[in-house]
């Protein structure tokens, strides 16, 4: 060996974090790609908004579980209670048809919200609607819906003006009966549903969405007016 040499160990590069980044990255895009290809096989090609080719819709279980277009609505962990949209990856409540329980189609709330963060300085009315399993206001119904865990979650809130405009069929706007798919949204009513959203001028009021013309509005907080209640997406 010469006078003077060191051997010197060879060490691995470490992958830097952009490289990590696009491996996430690619790992997200498969994820929705499967997103998409679930809801092809288990959603039906009718009823629904097309997207791209694919149904936009697609039944959810008590349990959270993805289920087939034939599912049904019932109280079993299997059965259909939620309806998940795949563009917007929001899940919806699907109301029942019956009256006299917590969801029933026909229950009616008034506005509140007591977080002044969000409700400009008006938080509305308490237990101003008529319903059923709980008080009669948005807050105490959101509430009460997320105990329960509905389909497996409990971040349920309302919605947004352009989120609930989201599932509008545009195509039957005008018809004077209720234009979502009804399909995914069967109970759905041609009236005005609450948002979450405070109208910004006049506080009393907050923003709804007329279910048979997909149009905003808005209402005194006062008024009792039927909810859906939403999740993700945000």
């Amino acid at each position: 060996m010469r006078s003077g040499y060191q051997q010197r160990s060879y060490q691995r590069p470490v992958p830097d974090k952009p490289n990590h980044r696009i491996v996430v990255g690619t790992i997200l895009g498969l994820a929705l790609l499967l997103d998409s290809f679930v809801a092809t096989q288990a959603a039906d090609s009718q009823g629904g908004k097309a997207l791209a080719g694919l149904t936009d819709f697609v039944k959810v279980g008590n349990n959270g579980s993805l289920l087939a277009s034939g599912a049904v609505l019932g109280p079993g962990a299997t059965d259909w209670a939620c309806t998940r949209q795949v563009s917007t990856r929001l899940t919806w409540e699907v109301k029942l048809p019956a009256a006299g329980v917590l969801r029933s189609a026909s229950n009616t709330y008034s506005w509140r919200d007591s977080d002044n963060s969000r409700n400009g300085g008006t938080p509305g009315l308490a237990n101003g609607g008529s319903c059923s399993g709980s008080a009669c206001d948005t807050q105490a119904f959101v509430a009460a819906v997320n105990a329960t865990q509905l389909c497996g979650y409990s971040d349920w809130r309302l919605p947004s003006k352009s989120e609930l405009q989201g599932i509008v069929v545009q195509s039957g706007q005008g018809t004077g009966t209720a234009v979502t798919p009804g399909s995914y949204f069967p109970s759905v009513s041609a009236s005005a549903y609450w948002t979450g959203i405070n109208l910004a001028p006049n506080p009393a009021m907050a923003w709804v969405v007329a279910m048979d013309l997909g149009n905003g509005i808005y209402r005194n907080k006062a008024t009792p007016l039927r909810v859906m209640l939403v999740r993700g997406g945000q």
